[in-house]
């Protein structure tokens, strides 16, 4: 009972890491967009649209700002998925010590 709950949190543990690798897979996307968008401002700044270049510059850092947000989720998720799969292996290891000492009383009775 316990090796299947354990099973279970390591299963739980796996997936909320994979979702937390999308959510930083995700940000370093949105970083990537946000560097663009800069890059495109110091151009139209150069070619003398300041206005447009700081707006730009401005799409470009609200972006990396929300890349950061979703790499620290997807550090957050790996984190629980971590606890999960300890929270598994420490319920399959009960498992196993309940099952070790119910064959020992089955040894005794016999």
């Amino acid at each position: 009972m316990r090796e299947e709950e354990g099973l279970k949190d390591e299963e739980e543990g796996l997936k909320d890491e994979e979702e937390g690798l999308k959510d930083e897979e995700e940000g370093l996307k949105d970083e990537e967009e946000g560097l663009k968008d800069e890059e495109e401002g110091l151009k139209d700044e150069e070619e003398g649209d300041e206005e447009e270049g700081l707006k730009d510059e401005e799409e470009g850092l609200k972006d990396e700002e929300e890349g950061l947000k979703d790499e620290e989720e997807g550090v957050k998720d790996e984190e629980e998925g971590l606890k999960d799969e300890e929270e598994g292996l420490k319920d399959e290891e009960e498992g196993l010590k309940d099952e070790e000492e119910g064959v020992k009383d089955e040894e005794r009775k016999d």
